[in-house]
């Protein structure tokens, strides 16, 4: 089986294409992993990475930047901004405005 996962990593290693998808599901599976509601079992920091990059086929783990912890929440506009509804609007982060109803 040993010989199996190092044909893998060579197959990687050597592919630009495979090793770009490779990359990008590692990366995208460590995201996914950082962001899980119950830290305590999914804890990022106690992973064995070596392990999960074997998995996607890298003998070395790539270097990932993880975006923990970042969430987009709407931003309040002042109290003078109200809709024509009279509720207050709040601004997304793409910068569209949108009226809630409570």
């Amino acid at each position: 089986m040993s010989s199996a996962y190092h044909l893998l990593e060579k197959l990687i290693d050597k592919n630009y294409y495979l090793n770009k998808s490779a990359k990008e599901a590692y990366r995208s599976w460590m995201q996914s992993y950082a962001q899980q509601a119950l830290k305590d079992v999914f804890n990022v920091h106690s992973l064995d990475v070596m392990a999960v990059a074997k998995s996607f086929g890298f003998s070395v783990p790539p270097r990932v930047h993880l975006k923990i912890g970042l969430k987009a929440k709407p931003q309040k506009k002042p109290a003078s901004d109200e809709g024509e509804s009279g509720e207050p609007s709040y601004t997304l982060p793409g910068g569209g405005n949108r009226q809630w109803c409570r």
